[in-house]
């Protein structure tokens, strides 16, 4: 993409805002954003500038940063964050500078932002040091969603070089940030040491690192295609995964669908080394083990040759959590953690009235209780809970989660699957995101 291709993307009266450091790369972007005839006269440009507070300088950069913008006319907005330094510093700054930038765009707004060619360059030798696969190989997209918006990279075809003259050419003033001359940087180590030494043995290493990227990326959707295909025939429901006929997938496939299948239902893929290892788990799983792949706020169980997908922090493990409510049944029981909601057909329970109020008693909602058992049939005998589910096929991770409807001392329902003939049908389960089909 560049500045011309920019132009016909963005359209009359949008905002653009323009992710600004006031260093050299964001300097010149800006300038060159305000003095484009086909876009400055169209469009709100704001200028975002994010103090990180790692060092006792950054707020006076903040304050160049806001008087430079002035200079180009612009408005700037500075957001202060106080992040404490330590091992992984670049990675959370940058999260937290990005979540802000998605918390500013409003739909149809736009951010734009200063990489350039040197950038994806030093992406890709990063990546190919901590042994990504294809996908993260892909260098830095040049137009994505972006929150409400979306991102746009304008200066991807742009050198460091390039960049350079244009400010000199133009007599422009920006910061050095002393942060960017940190050895102890990655990125940082790759611009000032590995790239220069590269380029002096290899003058077109930069043209061909950004080539690779750009074959990687082209490489990366025919295979999300083809591999995305391959999960909408096995997905059995919106976050479960049929695995029975893997048998002869390589691991690299059985590692693509899941990260495919983890994307289709807007989650983070996995981190490549568990993943790995969570799929050699399940090319041979053991009776007696429950193959788990945690990361994030994610957790990916493997269950009678299925895949189960869950947000770990909405759904956390069974043995972490208990609950225990009081329910008059006249209304719906929203239940905690998103397990749903139960309701009672109040026309069809009989028999259980308060002979004084003419009222429905109160029920206790519990989660799994010690010595459970239930009697389903009038003429059974009372079986285990623990049983019931299990020979049901309810994933482990569910079974202590499932609402129990007690009165007194007395099971009457374990989930609507298995109720007393007292309760005569009466509650029915909204499981909402919990389990496959629980009532099923």
């Amino acid at each position: 993409m560049d500045l011309s291709t920019l132009s016909d993307l963005i359209g009359p009266h949008q905002t653009l805002y323009i992710a600004f450091s006031g260093g050299a790369d964001s300097m010149c972007l800006a300038h060159r954003l305000v003095n484009d005839p086909a876009i400055a006269p169209r469009t709100k440009t704001i200028c975002l500038h994010v103090d990180h507070g790692l060092d006792a300088l950054s707020s006076e950069r903040a304050k160049s940063a806001s008087h430079l913008a002035e200079q180009l006319n612009l408005p700037c907005r500075v957001e202060t964050l106080h992040l404490e330094a330590d091992r992984n510093i670049e990675a959370r700054a940058r999260e937290a500078r990005y979540a802000f930038f998605k918390r500013v765009l409003h739909p149809s707004d736009v951010l734009v932002t200063a990489h350039h060619k040197d950038d994806v360059a030093e992406t890709l030798m990063l990546k190919m040091l901590r042994g990504v696969g294809i996908a993260g190989l892909r260098g830095i997209e040049s137009d994505q969603p972006f929150g409400s918006g979306r991102l746009i990279r304008p200066l991807l075809d742009w050198s460091r070089a390039e960049i350079m003259a244009y400010l000199n050419a133009h007599q422009l003033d920006w910061i050095e940030d002393p942060t960017n001359e940190l050895m102890s940087i990655d990125r940082n180590f790759i611009r000032h040491d590995i790239m220069p030494r590269l380029l002096e043995r290899f003058p077109g290493a930069q043209e061909a690192l950004n080539r690779s990227a750009t074959l990687n990326r082209e490489a990366a959707t025919f295979l999300t295609k083809t591999v995305t295909e391959c999960v909408r025939l096995d997905e059995r429901d919106h976050q479960r995964l049929c695995t029975a006929h893997w048998a002869n997938k390589t691991a690299f496939e059985k590692a693509e669908m899941i990260r495919v299948w983890c994307l289709r239902n807007e989650m983070p893929p996995p981190p490549g080394k568990p993943l790995e290892s969570f799929v050699s788990q399940i090319q041979h799983p053991k009776a007696d083990r429950l193959p788990t792949l945690h990361w994030d706020n994610c957790v990916i169980y493997c269950y009678r040759q299925h895949l189960w997908l869950r947000h770990a922090r909405a759904k956390p493990c069974s043995e972490q959590i208990t609950y225990d409510s009081a329910w008059d049944g006249q209304n719906h029981l929203v239940l905690p953690f998103e397990l749903g909601t139960l309701r009672l057909d109040l026309a069809k329970l009989k028999g259980f009235e308060d002979t004084q109020t003419s009222k429905p008693p109160i029920f206790r909602v519990t989660s799994r209780q010690a010595d459970e058992k239930i009697q389903c049939g009038s003429m059974q005998e009372f079986q285990r809970t623990k049983r019931l589910l299990a020979e049901a096929h309810i994933p482990p991770w569910e079974r202590d989660l499932w609402p129990r409807i007690w009165l007194g001392e007395e099971l009457l329902a374990c989930g609507a699957r298995w109720q007393s003939p007292k309760l005569n049908n009466a509650l029915s389960w909204d499981t909402g995101c919990f389990g496959a089909q629980p009532n099923g």
